[in-house]
């Protein structure tokens, strides 16, 4: 399975080429939900309508990932759901603003009331 091939959240709005930003994206945030991007991956070659109502639960979350330096939202809602110990990154990354901490909390509540508790 090539690397297009894990990609696939990136292919219901458009096709993306592997090394374009939405594909980085999308395999950056399958560490949050992997189950549900798997779901989307699975369903493209038979079910594309399927795979968009699916893609259509993560499609918010995605660019909140992305709101400010990668690794650290990833990293927040990671420790959110209990995967990581902590979500501080090495300097001169800290931690995301209380705001956007604020909004990827509700983003995850949203999916899962136990997430952000």
């Amino acid at each position: 399975m090539g690397l297009a091939a894990l990609a696939a959240p990136s292919l219901p709005r458009r096709s993306a080429q592997c090394d374009s930003a939405p594909t980085r994206r999308s395999l950056a945030s399958a560490h949050l939900d992997t189950e549900r991007f798997v779901a989307v991956h699975e369903r493209m070659a038979a079910d594309h309508r399927g795979a968009r109502a699916t893609w259509a639960r993560l499609e918010s979350l995605v660019p909140l990932l992305f709101a400010e330096a990668n690794p650290m939202p990833i990293k927040h809602c990671l420790w959110r759901q209990g995967l990581i110990a902590s979500p501080e990154c090495r300097l001169p990354l800290t931690r995301v603003s209380r705001a956007l901490a604020d909004r990827l909390d509700a983003c995850l509540a949203a999916e899962d009331p136990r997430a952000a508790a």
